[in-house]
C-alpha cells in the first residue's frame, strides 16, 4: 500500500509540476524511467549498480543510473516508508529545478521518529487558538470526514515527518472508551 501510494504521488506531483503524464507500470520495462524500489528488488534488476551501504529504516538513495542500456532515475531504500519519503524529495528537487542528470545522494534521517504533536480539544477547538478547529475532533467525538487529516497526514510526510501526537489538556474519559 505505502509503494503503491509512492507511485501515486509521484505521477500526480509530475503532471501537476510538469504536465508531463507519467505512465505507472508494476515492474521495470527497458526505456527511460523513475523507479521506485526497495533495495533488495533493484539488486536484482540491477546488480552492478554501485550500492550504498545499508539504509537506515527511513533512508532512501536518489540516483541517476543506466539500467540494461536505458536511463533511469532511482528512487530505493530498504523500506516502503522509505521509498514514499525518497519520493516526496524528488518531487521537492523537481519543484525547485534541481538538476537530477548525475544525482547520487542517499539520506539517512537522524531520529528514527519524528513527530509532531498536536493540541486539539474534542470540542474542535485546537489550544490556544492557533489554527482554526480541529481536523480530528468535532463536538465531543472524532470528526466522521477525516479527509483533512488524510491530507495533513501527506503534508508531513513529504517533510520526512512520521508521527503525529494528538493530545489535549482538558482529557474527557470518553476517549478511552472502545467506541471511541
Amino acid at each position: 500500500v505505502v509503494l503503491k501510494t509512492a507511485q501515486q504521488e509521484l505521477v500526480q506531483g509530475i503532471a501537476q509540476m510538469l504536465g508531463e503524464p507519467l505512465s505507472a507500470a508494476p515492474v521495470w520495462s527497458p526505456g527511460a524511467a523513475i523507479v521506485l524500489a526497495k533495495l533488495a528488488e533493484l539488486r536484482a534488476l540491477a546488480p552492478k549498480l554501485n550500492f550504498p551501504p545499508e539504509l537506515a529504516l527511513d533512508g532512501y538513495w536518489l540516483k541517476s543510473a543506466n539500467i540494461h542500456g536505458s536511463e533511469c532515475l532511482l528512487v530505493a531504500a530498504s523500506t516502503d516508508r522509505g521509498v514514499l519519503y525518497g519520493v516526496f524529495a524528488l518531487l521537492s528537487k523537481i519543484a525547485r529545478g534541481d538538476s537530477l542528470a548525475d544525482i547520487d545522494e542517499v539520506h539517512r534521517p537522524y531520529a528514527p521518529v519524528r513527530w509532531v504533536n498536536q493540541w486539539d480539544n474534542l470540542d474542535s477547538r485546537i489550544e490556544r487558538g492557533y489554527g482554526g478547529a480541529s481536523i480530528f475532533f468535532a463536538d465531543g467525538k472524532v470528526r466522521s470526514d477525516l479527509i483533512r487529516a488524510g491530507q495533513y497526514a501527506r503534508l508531513l510526510a513529504s517533510i520526512g515527518i512520521n508521527g503525529c501526537t494528538i493530545n489535549n489538556v482538558n482529557a474527557a474519559p470518553a476517549v478511552l472508551e472502545d467506541g471511541f
